[in-house]
């Protein structure tokens, strides 16, 4: 069964429509109760909450069979009627949350681009050492990557996640910048904090973070090249090489 049934009709491939849901209806008081009078309503009873919340599933449903469409077809490859179908909601549906296939890879680079900053970021609990920082962020950048090493795949090939590319050769109009904003700041923060404790080499941070960015880029490169890669075993011998290669000492 399709979700948004009511837009499976769309006479035109690009027209935008509107989902209705209908309120559920009120469960009667007992007479004289009048109770509710003096207590706040349940604010997930608002029809506009409802709404906010079916559109956002309806949205992330279309963005998860997205990527799974990307990875399988490419970007150029894939239609919006595939999309909808993997989503199992109508093409209306696909069109009522994003107007053109351009719109569906800006809303996922920007999702993957707040996952990695999410990933690489400070976090509770980390060491507080360059080493055992590094680690633990690299850890979960690696975890973060096996989970969907198919849409970082295709973002190298295609190259719109790299900064560095000629924006003329990616196929739609999204760039790295805001990635290099968020996942590069948190990166050469980490970099300037090894070098005043002394273990990393006095090097420009910003092309140390080039430098470590290549090397993910690596452990990526491995698992298309050969699917059974684990990722996460390769991530530390990277890791480790990438280390020794910035000076730090390590077994």
């Amino acid at each position: 069964m399709e979700l948004g049934d009511d837009a499976m009709n769309k006479p035109e491939r690009g027209s935008r429509g509107i989902s209705r849901l209908s309120r559920p209806s009120d469960s009667a008081e007992p007479a004289g109760n009048d109770a509710s009078l003096n207590c706040p309503s349940d604010p997930s009873d608002n029809p506009k909450t409802v709404r906010e919340k079916a559109k956002a599933m309806y949205r992330e449903a279309v963005l998860k069979a997205a990527e799974q469409v990307f990875t399988e077809d490419g970007i150029r490859g894939a239609r919006m009627r595939d999309i909808a179908k993997q989503a199992g909601v109508s093409v209306g549906t696909v069109y009522n949350h994003f107007s053109q296939k351009e719109e569906i890879v800006t809303a996922l680079v920007a999702e993957h681009e707040r996952q990695c900053y999410r990933a690489f970021a400070a976090q509770p609990g980390d060491p507080e050492d360059f080493v055992g920082a590094m680690r633990a962020r690299h850890g979960r950048l690696i975890e973060l990557t096996a989970q969907h090493v198919g849409f970082y795949s295709l973002a190298i090939n295609d190259g719109f996640l790299d900064p560095h590319r000629d924006v003329t050769s990616v196929p739609v109009s999204v760039t790295g910048e805001s990635m290099r904003n968020r996942f590069g700041n948190a990166a050469v923060e980490l970099f300037e904090q090894g070098i005043r404790e002394g273990i990393v080499r006095n090097l420009d941070p910003i092309r140390l973070e080039y430098f470590y960015v290549a090397a993910v880029k690596g452990v990526i490169v491995l698992a298309i090249n050969d699917p059974k890669t684990n990722l996460t075993e390769e991530g530390n011998v990277v890791l480790d090489l990438f280390l020794r290669a910035i000076g730090v000492d390590i077994p």
